[in-house]
């Protein structure tokens, strides 16, 4: 999801486009963790809490991640030359938690229901 809203990053319509399908893939995965969380707490069911952390780790840290870019530049008034390295590792944390996040899904959906 990182590599999209920088592969973005110009202007014009794609721009906007790759931001706005961003943001709404943002908030279906906030609704799916809400709904997951929120079948944890009803019935305790510890696959449900992975289920929950998956899509957080999946869909809303990159998100953070990103803005955690953007908001780098502004605030250490980081040299032209070191972008490209803290644009590597931003990428690499976001598509890292995406990865973490959906072996959460899996094994959250291949965990055994204990009663």
């Amino acid at each position: 999801m990182i590599d999209v809203l920088l592969q973005f990053s110009g202007s014009g319509i794609g721009a906007v486009l790759g931001v706005v399908f961003s943001l709404v893939n943002t908030v279906f995965g906030l609704v799916i963790a809400y709904i997951a969380f929120q079948g944890y707490r009803r019935n305790r069911s510890r696959p449900m809490l992975f289920v929950a952390i998956g899509f957080f780790l999946a869909f809303l840290a990159p998100v953070f991640l990103f803005a955690g870019f953007l908001l780098i530049p502004r605030i250490a008034q980081v040299a032209p030359s070191v972008l490209g390295t803290v644009n590597f590792v931003f990428s690499t944390a976001g598509s890292v938690s995406e990865m973490i996040g959906l072996l959460c899904i899996l094994y959250g959906l291949r965990m055994p229901f204990r009663e």
